[in-house]
């Protein structure tokens, strides 16, 4: 089946499912009580660095809708704590701040009111590490007929409207808490029983880097940044459980080994970087290949730290810039039209507003981007920020909006390999417009 007649047909699927089923008031969250205020700067030479982290679970008798795979699954227990974790880095002059969330995705509406909440004092970003066992933040996993068309959006409103607000205090607790650090860089490859990739070419070549920062002159542990690709989907489509995943199991095991706060950020996880284990697993056979994983994951980054370079770093850079996105998707312009997912900002053109970033810090420089890049058009990211001479250049994908996968329009967006992907693509133009957008920020 060709693409254009896929979409043709998803696109009357529907539809007709718009003229059967009830319009909806689409979700909105407000915030009444207005921004934090003030965030204290603390004072020293060279870069600060402070880290925090918060419980995100949600709690006892929230009607929570678990997100990925497919529709209908309504959590029934919590097998392990969620969690958020930021990372400020301040240079004296520019403050920013990275927010990891244990969530599938966080839309760009929720990012920009946490910054209005933030207040222009900290730049912030948030990325999620795209966890299938995490509440759905996006609308698309709720109720559906036929376990296959939503008809009510999956978003739990006074859930997102707490998170949001204890997202921006995470954030002044991180800000508030940075001291002089040293900052030392590593890498390693990354253990092949961790992940693999289930599209073409089927391989997985990438690195474990990490970066660690220790308070100076005392030596204390302050974070533990991560970095490699891999969905954190082990659970399964069948469970109904929440669960943080290996990333969780990652960074319980380094805050207790190394000390301080770890930090996971996923890379370029689409077109499909999975957790290397059998299909045909039980639920307590799944709860160990976490397990597993994140502990292979604990020992990588320690090799990676055990041959880390300290290097001077002087100044923080982040740049980010909106732009628009050309959206074809019948799929994701009818979950809009039916009050599934929250209403967002469009262009001239109608496409989606989302945005690109770049984050510089010393030798390293990573490209922050909207979705779920292949590994392809990771490298390709990469490419463009580390022209500028970063000795590392990454990709931390889910930051700052969920625009679904994002595909190499020439090489995949027309593979029927590809063809699950595509159907979860905002559009062929969609990677041409992000890589363009990541240029001008060099």
């Amino acid at each position: 089946m060709s693409i254009d007649r896929r979409h043709f047909l998803s696109g009357g699927l529907f539809s007709l499912a718009g003229c059967v089923l009830p319009a909806r008031t689409p979700p909105r969250v407000d915030h009444p009580r207005g921004p934090l205020g003030v965030i204290p700067r603390p004072t020293g030479k060279g870069v600060l660095v402070g880290a925090a982290k918060i419980d995100i679970t949600p709690p006892p008798g929230a009607q929570v809708w678990i997100a990925g795979f497919g529709p209908n699954r309504k959590m029934a227990e919590v097998q392990d704590p969620l969690s958020a974790v930021a990372i400020c880095l301040d240079d004296g002059v520019r403050r920013v701040a990275l927010v990891m969330v244990d969530l599938i995705g966080f839309m760009r509406p929720s990012v920009e009111r946490v910054r209005r909440l933030v207040g222009p004092s900290v730049d912030l970003a948030i990325a999620s590490t795209h966890n299938h066992a995490s509440p759905d933040t996006v609308g698309f996993w709720g109720p559906a007929v036929l376990y296959a068309i939503p008809h009510r959006s999956g978003l739990d409103v006074p859930y997102l409207r707490v998170l949001e607000r204890r997202l921006a205090q995470l954030v002044a607790r991180a800000a508030k808490s940075a001291r002089p650090a040293r900052l030392r860089f590593g890498q390693t490859p990354l253990p092949p029983s961790i992940a693999m990739n289930i599209r073409p070419p089927y391989q997985v070549e990438q690195t474990l880097f990490a970066i660690e920062a220790q308070e100076r002159g005392s030596g204390a542990p302050i974070a533990t940044f991560v970095n490699f690709a891999c969905h954190p989907e082990t659970l399964g489509p069948r469970s109904h459980r929440l669960s943080a995943g290996f990333p969780g199991v990652l960074r319980a095991q380094l805050d207790q080994e190394i000390g301080g706060v770890t930090v996971f950020a996923n890379g370029s996880l689409g077109g499909m970087i999975v957790p290397n284990i059998e299909e045909d697993l039980d639920a307590s056979e799944r709860r160990s290949a976490d397990i597993r994983m994140g502990t292979q994951a604990a020992l990588a980054t320690k090799i990676a730290l055990k041959e880390a370079e300290e290097l001077e770093v002087t100044r923080v850079r982040y740049a980010r810039h909106e732009l628009e996105v050309p959206t074809t998707n019948k799929l994701f312009q009818w979950l809009e039209t039916q009050g599934i997912v929250e209403p967002r900002g469009r262009g001239p053109g109608d496409g989606l507003l989302s945005e690109v970033g770049r984050l510089d810090l010393g030798p390293a420089s990573f490209a922050l981007v909207p979705g779920e890049p292949t590994p392809l058009v990771g490298r390709a990211a990469e490419a463009l920020i580390g022209a500028r001479g970063a000795r590392f250049s990454r990709t931390i994908g889910l930051a700052n909006d969920e625009l679904g996968y994002l595909l190499d329009p020439a090489k995949q967006y027309d593979d029927p390999e590809f063809a699950y992907e595509v159907s979860m693509s905002v559009g062929r133009e969609a990677v041409p417009a992000l890589l363009e957008a990541l240029q001008q920020l060099r």
